[in-house]
């Protein structure tokens, strides 16, 4: 199987500065490898969807990028790319849940252990503390998830705006790139981590976009 380099493409400076210069550059480099991925190495989808719950982009772009852990940003966010093109969105989301759920289950030890029921106890009476019925954070938390700050709203809705994070051919041209916007998300907000999606992104806008209409 041959491998890909990321060393020969990528550009001076990607993920080692906050420009968003360098973001926008490491994120083309990004939709470049992956395309790249797709086409030479489909596989990846089923190295993916095997059966380990602790599986994960990086763990995959160590058998098909050469220089993975070289570039680990790079090589984790190129598989993402191709992942989310190669596998229904449906089956994505599914795997997705149970993989976060099993997670957070050896977390707390499983469901039925008392470190979860303790855990449970607390969020309750920190709520009834607070004078609230519920902590939509703490839920959102609890659930292994990563509530949106008001900082990565604003920037979301202004990236959906600028052409540099647009279609720029086919049917969706002139339209937000979710995917891309949600790269970006990531790189700035999440320390390159997995935690914004492409549907969570485009929710988000168009539903911000409904309630301004509506206001």
């Amino acid at each position: 199987m041959n491998s890909l380099t990321i060393e020969d493409t990528l550009p001076e400076g990607t993920f080692n500065s906050g420009l968003s210069e360098n973001q926008i550059r490491a994120l083309k480099l990004v939709k470049k490898i992956g395309k790249k991925l797709i086409s030479e190495h489909p596989e990846i989808a089923e190295a993916y969807l095997q059966d380990d719950d602790l599986q994960t982009y990086l763990k995959v772009a160590k058998d098909y990028i050469s220089d993975a852990e070289q570039f680990p940003q790079v090589a984790s966010r190129a598989v993402g790319y191709a992942i989310r093109r190669l596998v229904p969105k449906e089956t994505l989301s599914n795997l997705t849940k149970v993989r976060n759920g099993k997670r957070l289950e050896n977390f707390f030890d499983g469901f039925d252990s008392e470190k979860f029921r303790e855990h449970c106890r607390n969020a309750s009476k920190k709520r009834h503390e607070s004078g609230i019925g519920v902590d939509t954070d703490a839920m959102i938390k609890a659930r292994g998830m990563t509530p949106w700050s008001e900082d990565e709203k604003a920037y979301a809705l202004k990236l959906s705006k600028n052409a540099e994070y647009q279609h720029t051919s086919g049917s969706q041209k002139g339209k937000p790139d979710y995917d891309l916007i949600a790269l970006e998300l990531n790189i700035t907000y999440h320390d390159c981590k997995e935690v914004r999606y492409q549907n969570s992104v485009a929710s988000f806008v168009r539903d911000s976009r409904r309630k301004g209409k509506k206001d």
